[in-house]
C-alpha cells in the first residue's frame, strides 16, 4: 500500500507527541483533513510541515476524519519531548 502524505504526517504526530495525539483522540489510521484551517489536500508539504511546527504550550487545531468516516475536531497542545 502506498504511504500518503496524510499517513506520514499521522505517523509522524503520533510518533513526536504521543501523550498530546492520544489525549485528543487521534488513531493510527485518521486521515488529517486540516491543519489550523489549512486544507491538507492539494497542500504543499512544506506549508502543511511549517503548520504543524510548534512550540511548547502552543495549540495545534486538526480536523480529522476516522476510518469508519466520523469526522472531529482535535485540539491539542504541543509539549516537550520526553528526555531519551
Amino acid at each position: 500500500m502506498k504511504r500518503t502524505l496524510i499517513a506520514v504526517l499521522a505517523s509522524a504526530l503520533l510518533a513526536t507527541s504521543v501523550l498530546p495525539a492520544a489525549a485528543s483522540g487521534l488513531r493510527v489510521g485518521d486521515e488529517i483533513l486540516e491543519i489550523d484551517g489549512l486544507p491538507v489536500a492539494g497542500g504543499k508539504a512544506k506549508e502543511l510541515k511549517g503548520a504543524l511546527a510548534k512550540s511548547v504550550g502552543q495549540s495545534l487545531r486538526l480536523r480529522l476524519k476516522h476510518s469508519d468516516g466520523e469526522t472531529y475536531t482535535a485540539v491539542m497542545t504541543a509539549a516537550a519531548k520526553p528526555p531519551g
